[in-house]
């Protein structure tokens, strides 16, 4: 039976307790032009759940391309299981202006995905996101957005402190992803109003190596710290 829309739930910990750290799986969405459910599965992410689960954590999954909810909207699919995804019209990105096809955003709609994660309760320790196809990154990125990178406008930094200290808690080797502001994407309009680089008119401000929505921007000093964190 497929869980209540929107809930999330959370497996017990291998030898059944509910101590264990919390892993949260994300399957992200796919942005493209077509895209038809032909029963792929993101057989890495959930390999990875496996082998956190025997080691005693807790895990959840949230698939942007499964159904997961019965309540769920969503196109009808073949006895056989393959079918449609739900699409939400996007923007062509700049490089693909010239293509004369719609462009699109297949899988749940945001806000039920956004909705599902704030549910969740408590709060994920890890979120390790993926993408099927290279070439869907901005599904991922949109995802990811919505989990953490470091540099994101009103970025907290103690909190990226914390994700990084249990990460190496575990055995995991963190890495930082640095956010870059990407002109029309959700978060630009934030990016230049936090930035104190003139984010809109010189495109050489948005490059991510000066963090350019980081307080006090890029230091040695700061750069020094945050690998410093890294390798513990």
């Amino acid at each position: 039976m497929k869980p209540k829309r929107p809930g999330i739930t959370w497996t017990s910990c291998n030898d059944g307790s509910e101590d264990g750290p919390r892993v949260l799986g994300l399957n992200s969405w796919i942005h493209d032009f077509a895209a038809y459910g032909l029963w792929s599965r993101p057989a890495g992410l959930l390999a990875g759940l496996h082998m956190m689960r025997a080691a005693n954590a807790r895990v959840a999954l949230m698939d942007c391309l499964d159904r997961a909810w019965s309540a769920a909207p969503w196109p009808k699919a073949h006895p056989t299981g393959k079918g449609p995804f739900p699409k939400t019209p996007l923007p062509k990105p700049a490089v693909l202006q010239g293509v004369p096809r719609r462009y699109s955003r297949y899988g749940h709609h945001p806000d039920t995905v956004r909705h599902a994660l704030q549910r969740l309760s408590p709060a994920p320790d890890l979120v390790l996101v993926t993408t099927v196809m290279t070439y869907w990154y901005p599904g991922a990125a949109e995802a990811m957005r919505m989990v953490r990178l470091f540099g994101l406008p009103d970025n907290d930094a103690s909190e990226v402190e914390r994700t990084i200290a249990l990460a190496r808690a575990w055995g995991v080797r963190p890495e930082l992803a640095h956010f870059t502001p990407i002109p029309t994407s959700p978060l630009f309009d934030r990016a230049c109003e936090v930035s104190t680089w003139p984010l809109r008119s010189k495109p050489l401000c948005q490059n991510n190596s000066i963090w350019p929505c980081v307080e006090g921007g890029y230091t040695p000093e700061r750069a020094r710290h945050w690998r410093g964190l890294l390798k513990g």
